[in-house]
């Protein structure tokens, strides 16, 4: 059962988002970073995390999957 509780104050503020776990603000156009394959299950998981972070900072990002195993990530606008 649970316990009805009275004047918990709401908190302020928005939702704290996905936790950001790429370095996508710091990033400059020509910056990369390496992801690697153990991280990721594929190019489509990289996307789904990648994209929404970019598009917050208005930056364009490429993706490529390397042959050695990987994903790097770049800045391309």
């Amino acid at each position: 059962m649970y316990e009805i509780e009275r004047d918990v104050p709401i908190p302020k503020g928005r939702r704290p988002g996905p936790p950001k776990i790429y370095p996508i603000q710091e990033m400059e156009i020509g910056d990369s970073f390496l992801i690697p394959n153990e991280d990721v299950r594929g190019r489509k998981s990289v996307t789904q995390f990648v994209v929404p972070q970019a598009k917050r900072y208005g930056y364009r990002l490429t993706t490529r999957k390397l042959s050695d195993g990987g994903f790097r990530v770049w800045r391309v606008e």
